[in-house]
């Protein structure tokens, strides 16, 4: 079984994920190039081979509006470390964080506010700093200009420049990116547990959390990347070990906090951790939403017939290398004639390409069905359960009518979901359902392994997944995309199928 191995002995952070992954990839170059042109806003990612400690490794930077989102770690004894400032402008009903370092002089501050936007303007001393904030009603400009003495920094931001980034907005955005529908969903649901997370913390709902600008376009970023290489390198399992956390403090909008940050302790929930005598901030919450979602086991490495490791480094330096160790191979005890395993990068369509083949994916063969017998429940309220529990992670969700106890026409609502998942699906089955009781089948399950392709039709490109094994090899086009070229060319569902299907044989042969 190819597993990967995630060592956090040093934690894990969005781009340490995202640069141990790349690293186990034969061509980066490529992939970075590809990622690039998936069409998140305003960012561009970049990596680079550097050393901690002496040991070689991939870094990857996120610039989001030419912005680098950096953790600021703190001790009480020095509360303010290089007099680093964070300014909190709130605006009903969105929060604004901005975040500016400067020197070791002194600052006055005022803000002053127009009718049709915001203008902050910060005043300083000749050997202070000279901040202003210009707003109009599209975007948010930021002026600061430097001269000898001070400082006075200058952003512009258009039309979408500003973010006021809400779950409902981030979906949005992941929707729109060229990436595969399996990518879209695992992003959409690690940004919902993050979304959780910060609004159990702030004791409000998902759909009132509003993300910081540079943190939300880093993350969405750390996200998507970080799905399209779990994709890419398609394991079956993938094991985490124990997350250091680190210790001592770490500075955000809300004030100096302690190590871990408290939604990233809510996202540690059910995987162990503990601290050390390392001070600073190891583990982030997009980190920790990543493996929380992605992991199907905590504990010691498996022995492992390795094929690549990788090593993906953080920003900070510490007197231990600061990285991520991804192992990827195949569980010893599961194959005598092992066979080295080499994942291939993702592939993405252009408008020169007839067709882009995808990466490699397969399913678990360990899956968990639950099952529960219902007779008083409406159909819209049964239909309600069934998209909420799709949403949530399930695999599938089948309704089967019976005919129940004293001649009661009923339905048995049967759920299969990954084995790490069985308790979130029964609880939301006990939650949204008049059932008092779950029965729970373990199965093991053959799969094909399948890829997804896109091809070029006379109708428009279209997405299909292409299944093969077992001597069995097949299409299956995408109906999202389907549906929406027969409606554009007013033609019918079927017709536009079938050119997808030859177009895939066509690029095959």
């Amino acid at each position: 079984m190819k597993t990967l191995y995630l060592e956090c002995k040093m934690g894990i952070s969005g781009d340490m994920f995202f640069g141990s992954l790349l690293d186990l990839l034969p061509e980066p170059e490529k992939w970075i190039e590809n990622f690039n042109s998936i069409g998140i806003p305003m960012v561009h990612a970049k990596y680079e081979k550097k050393a901690k400690c002496g040991v070689y490794g991939t870094h990857v930077s996120i610039l989001a509006n030419e912005m680098e989102e950096q953790s600021i770690d703190v001790s009480v004894q020095n509360p303010f470390p290089e007099h680093t400032h964070v300014h909190e402008h709130q605006h009903s009903p969105h929060i604004h964080v901005h975040v500016h370092e400067h020197g070791i002089d002194e600052h006055h501050h005022s803000h002053e506010h127009d009718t049709d936007g915001h203008h902050h303007s910060h005043e300083h001393d000749a050997h202070g700093h000279h901040h202003s904030h210009e707003h109009d009603t599209v975007g948010h400009q930021h002026s600061h200009e430097h001269n000898t003495d001070g400082h006075h920094h200058h952003h512009e931001h258009g039309a979408h420049g500003h973010i006021h980034a809400t779950l409902s907005g981030i979906e949005q955005i992941i929707d729109s990116l060229r990436v595969s529908h399996n990518v879209k969903e695992n992003a959409k649901a690690v940004y919902k547990l993050l979304a959780a997370a910060e609004a159990s913390v702030h004791n409000t709902t998902i759909q009132d959390i509003h993300f910081h600008e540079v943190g939300t376009l880093d993350a969405i970023a750390d996200i998507v990347g970080g799905c399209m290489l779990i994709e890419a390198l398609a394991p079956d399992r993938i094991i985490a070990s124990p997350v250091h956390v680190g210790s001592g403090h770490v500075h955000c909008a809300h004030g100096i906090l302690p190590v871990p940050a408290p939604a990233t302790a809510v996202l540690l929930q059910n995987i162990p951790f503990y601290s050390g005598q390392i001070e600073g901030e190891l583990c982030t919450p997009t980190g920790a939403a990543l493996l929380s979602y992605f992991a199907d086991s905590f504990g010691p490495m498996p022995v492992l017939i390795s094929a690549r490791t990788g090593y993906g480094l953080g920003t900070k330096d510490f007197a231990a290398a600061n990285m991520l160790r991804a192992f990827l191979g195949e569980t010893w005890q599961e194959t005598s004639s092992p066979s080295v395993v080499h994942p291939t990068s993702a592939a993405f369509v252009s408008d020169s390409d007839t067709s882009s083949a995808g990466t490699k994916m397969q399913g678990t063969p360990f899956i968990t069905e639950l099952r529960c017998t219902l007779d008083d429940m409406t159909p819209e309220a049964i239909g309600f359960v069934q998209d909420l529990l799709l949403e949530q992670g399930a695999l599938d969700v089948v309704i089967i009518p019976v005919q129940m106890k004293k001649n009661r026409p009923g339905q048995v609502l049967c759920v299969t979901c990954r084995k790490n998942e069985e308790d979130k699906i029964a609880r939301l089955l006990f939650q949204h359902t008049t059932t008092a009781g779950i029965r729970k089948l373990a199965f093991e399950r053959y799969t094909l392994e399948y890829n997804f392709q896109t091809v070029k039709t006379a109708y428009g490109y279209i997405t299909l997944k292409h299944y093969f094994g077992y001597g069995v090899e097949k299409y299956k086009p995408e109906y999202k995309d389907v549906a929406a070229a027969a409606k554009s060319h007013q033609i019918s569902f079927q017709t536009v199928w079938q050119a997808a299907i030859e177009a895939a044989h066509k690029h095959q042969a």
